[in-house]
């Protein structure tokens, strides 16, 4: 395990130099403190905990699970484990026979040798037939058990090269399940200490927050839209406040020449009646006066004209003012909307 990774449980003893607790003091380190020294400053201990980043949590969480599934799989080991000592068990047992029958022949063997060494002084020709047939069963039975003895050794032989290497194969499960239960007892001293613990809650409240903030760069984002709507509605605003502008420019001018065109008629007018009263007093221009009275009574109907015209002049002027101080309104609310947007820190936006 990685002394980074063992330097979590924060173990406290000078006997931990490398492994749980190595980061925390070592033995020279305790004889120095003793002295009066300043060892253990800026170092890792249990009251002040080096922060993890990411990458360690996820790796201690992959470690945990690792933990897991070996434990879930430790009984099936265990009965794997039971199995081949059952079948060295009965390996012993065949051994055991094995044992037994060569002991059985080696007391054949020694009754062989003693009924060839053995001397008979009277002898009839009858008795050496039986004994060359009875000599024969058992040269004939001694070489079927030599044989048989033979494919029992060697059966004998491969039956201990598999217990052998079964033996070894315990051996090495044996040690795998000490690894693993010393990392287990590791696993609960890291569950259990206080940066583990410090850790995990970081790690909730770090969720918590993202939680939050997400909400909050959701709501951020909706206000962006409306905000971004409400400036394109204030841009055709001003696109219509500008065409307006323009024909109130426009309609000014035409008023400015309607009155000017009305009081040069007014004047005409004044001039003719003038004219006219000249004329009344001279003879014989009836017929003159007469035109000059068709012609004044033709002014009112053009002055109700062009009046109509002022007056429509002046509805599209007061409509421009009205336009005017909506558009007033609308960038007062959109310069307040900066302001309140300007309020939130960017790296919501852009961490987020």
């Amino acid at each position: 395990m990685p002394i980074y990774f063992m330097s979590l449980c924060a173990c406290r003893g000078p006997s931990f130099v490398n492994g749980v607790g190595a980061l925390e003091k070592k033995g020279s380190d305790t004889l120095m403190k003793s002295e009066g020294g300043e060892v253990w400053k800026d170092k890792w201990c249990e009251d002040n905990p080096l922060p993890l980043n990411d990458w360690e949590v996820d790796t201690m969480e992959r470690f945990l699970l690792r933990i897991q599934e070996k434990r879930v799989c430790r009984d099936v080991e265990n009965r794997v484990l039971w199995i081949k000592l059952k079948s060295i068990r009965e390996l012993e047992s065949t051994v055991a026979e094995l044992e037994e029958s060569n002991c059985k022949l080696v007391t054949l063997k020694a009754e062989r040798d003693a009924a060839k060494g053995a001397f008979f002084p009277i002898l009839s020709l009858g008795s050496k037939n039986v004994a060359g047939d009875k000599a024969r069963d058992k040269q004939k039975d001694l070489h079927d058990m030599e044989a048989t003895l033979k494919e029992l050794l060697d059966q004998s032989s491969s039956r201990l090269l598999e217990l052998k290497a079964l033996y070894e194969e315990r051996i090495g499960i044996l040690k795998q399940l000490s690894n693993l239960q010393n990392t287990l007892k590791n696993v609960k001293c890291i569950s259990s200490s206080s940066a583990y613990v410090l850790v995990t809650d970081q790690l909730e409240k770090s969720k918590a927050e993202v939680v939050h903030y997400q909400a909050l760069f959701e709501k951020l984002q909706v206000e962006k839209d409306n905000l971004v709507w409400r400036e394109k509605e204030v841009n055709m605003k001003n696109d219509f406040v500008d065409v307006f502008r323009r024909s109130s420019v426009v309609t000014d001018s035409r008023l400015s020449e309607l009155r000017i065109e009305i009081q040069n008629q007014i004047n005409e007018r004044n001039l003719i009646e003038i004219k006219l009263e000249e004329a009344s007093r001279e003879p014989g221009r009836k017929e003159i006066i007469a035109e000059f009275k068709a012609l004044l009574s033709s002014f009112p109907d053009n002055m109700g004209t062009m009046q109509n015209q002022l007056r429509k002049y002046k509805e599209a002027a007061s409509d421009v003012h009205s336009l005017r101080a909506d558009v007033q309104s609308l960038s007062s609310v959109l310069e307040r909307k900066e302001k309140s947007w300007k309020l939130y820190p960017l790296d919501l936006l852009t961490g987020c």
